[in-house]
């Protein structure tokens, strides 16, 4: 190769790495005129939208759509996760996106389809957020963009607009995410308490373990005494029941919490032959609470556990089942030894 061609191949790649340089600074520059410069007119993006008429959350990264986030609120005005296998919502979560949401402005820093990529929110590298009044029904699509001016502030377009708006809201983090590498975690949603019941509505326990079937049932009040647990089968003459390790046993169970919610439908979980069984009845005679306990996963140190009868698959640390495993004995009082007579 002559002297003549290298020097012409040195001098275009040097032209090509100080275009790029060029075109960053300049980008960078822009940008921090945009943040510093005075505000344009203020545009609204989403104006006192009601949170009860949002029946619908989805959530997806760039053109990942087929992997969206969805959150649904049932007939209960419970919201879901209907894309986690239909697990219940972490409340306080969802209502401060939602309030989050429900009025949105801000200054418009762009007006061109051109600048997206100054602002990295093209449709295939922002998130998307679709707020809906029912499936299909959308009553706002919000395209969010990664590149953060400051911690608290976001740069928002409308799917189908070209104006680019920045809001002093810090929208990503309300989806967890705190860079554009960061995966959209629909667990970061969902609410991995097991139950929900209320301790005082709990009129009958039942657990079977080993074969061994305990039932408690909480006794009527009378006078002045105050509801007690009895227990099946029944107590000997000399045997008596430990009613707080029974209330014991039902706040151990209202405060089990799983540490991961798994596909339900697997049948590798071992509830083919349970090895506890565990049954919850109200005062109405409805089932509060029901959970069978599979395979122990000893590499991971937990339980499977399926929640009956919403059919969700969990894994529960051991030592929320070794709570639960316990034995008839455990359950009463221990017998009083005679004290020795002492002799003179």
């Amino acid at each position: 190769m002559g002297f003549k061609k290298l020097l012409v191949i040195v001098g275009v790649v040097l032209g090509l790495l100080v275009l790029v340089l060029v075109k960053k600074t300049a980008q960078k520059k822009y940008l921090a005129q945009q943040e510093s410069a005075p505000l344009t007119a203020e545009f609204v993006l989403i104006k006192d939208l009601p949170e009860t008429f949002i029946l619908r959350v989805a959530a997806y990264k760039g053109d990942d759509e087929k992997n969206k986030m969805v959150l649904v609120k049932n007939s209960e005005g419970l919201w879901i996760l209907e894309s986690k296998y239909g697990i219940k919502a972490k409340k306080a979560t969802v209502d401060n996106l939602l309030k989050e949401l429900k009025d949105l402005k801000g200054e418009v820093r762009a007006e061109s389809k051109d600048l997206f990529a100054d602002f990295q929110i093209e449709d295939s590298k922002a998130l998307h957020i679709l707020l809906e009044a029912g499936t299909g029904n959308i009553i706002n699509h919000l395209v969010v963009s990664f590149l953060r001016p400051d911690w608290n502030k976001t740069f928002v377009r409308q799917e189908e607009s070209e104006k680019v708006v920045l809001v002093n809201k810090d929208i990503l983090s309300l989806f967890n995410l705190y860079n554009k590498e960061a995966k959209l975690n629909d667990a970061y949603f969902a609410d991995l308490k097991l139950f929900a019941f209320e301790t005082k509505q709990i009129q009958k326990i039942e657990l079977v373990r080993d074969k061994e079937q305990l039932i408690f049932k909480k006794s009527e009040p009378g006078g002045s005494t105050s509801p007690a647990w009895n227990l099946e089968p029944a107590l000997t003459p000399d045997e008596e029941i430990d009613t707080s390790k029974v209330d014991e046993l039902l706040r151990n169970i209202y405060n089990i919490y799983a540490k991961e919610i798994l596909d339900p439908s697997l049948s590798t979980y071992g509830f083919d032959a349970p090895l506890l069984k565990v049954s919850l009845q109200d005062l109405e005679g409805k089932k509060a609470a029901q959970m069978e306990v599979g395979k122990y996963l000893e590499s991971e140190k937990v339980y499977y556990a399926r929640v009956i009868p919403a059919n969700l698959v969990f894994k529960v640390s051991e030592s929320y089942i070794k709570n639960l495993k316990k034995e008839r004995a455990s359950f009463l009082k221990p017998k009083e030894v005679p004290k020795e007579v002492k002799k003179n």
